[in-house]
Order: structure tokens, then C-alpha cells, then sequence
């Protein structure tokens, strides 16, 4: 299986990017160690649905996860780093045509996963995902933030200062 190309995971909607490949996605993510992951995606009609595949996934083992929702992708890496989760996962296909919807992954300094992370990632995908889930180890660590609200009123700057005091 060769789920990564050359920025993250993209493809058609309901063809090579679904639901299920979203869930099993941040169950990975979880079985790779991070404990706490920022989320965001752009506007594309299928980012919430695939958000919330993602999101269940992670929190399914054990994740906690900041949901950035509607957000540009360089605010989630800068979130990302800024916020000191483990991973970052952006719903984006860029300048794809609007059928196609992807996921591209950030470590916690910000910058996009390396190919030997984004290998190990498809490693677990092929082999090594739970199956049973213990509803002792689900999170229940979800924080939602309504970043494109907070961009639209010039608020970016403001938002991302109110989080220094989680951050020092």
C-alpha cells in the first residue's frame, strides 16, 4: 500500500479518501504515540465528515485532540508547534479539484512528517491497528476552536496569544 505521495495523503473522495481510511487514520496516529492532536481542514464539503471520522479515531485511542475546524493549513502547522501537541492533521487537498480531499501530517514543531515517519504511519495502517477498543483508554480531551471566525475579525494574532499562558 502506498498511501503517501509527495504532501500527505490525497485522492478522490470515495475512492482512494474515505471515512473508514479516516478513522483508521487517527486510530495510527494513536498506535504511533501521540497523545495530543491539533485537527483542522478547509472548506471542502467532505472536511467535516471527514474531520469527524478522524477525530473519532484518535480519541478511540486515546488522543486528545484540539479541533481547529475551518482553518488555513499555516495556522494549523503554527498551532501545531505553538500548542506543543505531537502531531498535526490537516483535511486538505491544496489545489486539487474539489472531489478530491487528503490529510497531511505535521510533528509537533510544525514542519510536514518526514517520508520515515509517513512510512511508519502505513505500517500500522497495514498491520498494526487495534481492533478491540477498551472503553477505559477512549479521551475524552476535546477542544474545539472556532479559528476562522477568530481570522475574520483580524482575531488570529489575539487567538494564538491567549494560548501562551497554556504554553509557557
Amino acid at each position: 500500500m502506498r498511501l503517501f505521495g509527495t504532501s500527505g495523503i490525497r485522492g478522490q473522495f470515495g475512492k482512494k479518501i474515505t471515512p473508514e481510511l479516516a478513522l483508521n487514520l487517527g486510530k495510527a496516529i494513536g498506535v504511533f504515540g501521540a497523545k495530543k492532536v491539533t485537527v483542522g481542514k478547509d472548506t471542502r464539503v467532505t472536511g467535516n465528515l471527514l474531520s469527524s471520522a478522524l477525530i473519532s479515531g484518535l480519541m478511540s485511542v486515546g488522543c486528545g485532540v484540539t479541533d481547529f475546524n475551518t482553518s488555513p493549513t499555516p495556522v494549523l502547522s503554527f498551532g501545531t508547534r505553538k500548542l506543543g501537541t505531537d502531531v498535526g492533521i490537516m483535511i486538505t487537498a491544496s489545489h486539487n479539484p474539489a472531489d478530491y480531499n487528503g490529510f497531511k501530517l505535521w510533528d509537533s514543531d510544525g514542519m510536514a512528517f518526514s517520508q520515515e515517519k509517513e512510512r511508519m504511519i502505513e505500517e500500522i495502517l497495514v498491520s498494526g491497528l487495534p481492533q478491540e477498543l477498551d472503553w477505559k483508554t477512549v479521551s475524552s480531551d476535546l477542544e474545539s476552536y472556532d479559528v476562522a471566525a477568530g481570522l475574520h475579525r483580524g482575531g488570529a494574532v489575539l487567538f494564538f496569544i491567549r494560548w501562551e499562558d497554556k504554553c509557557v
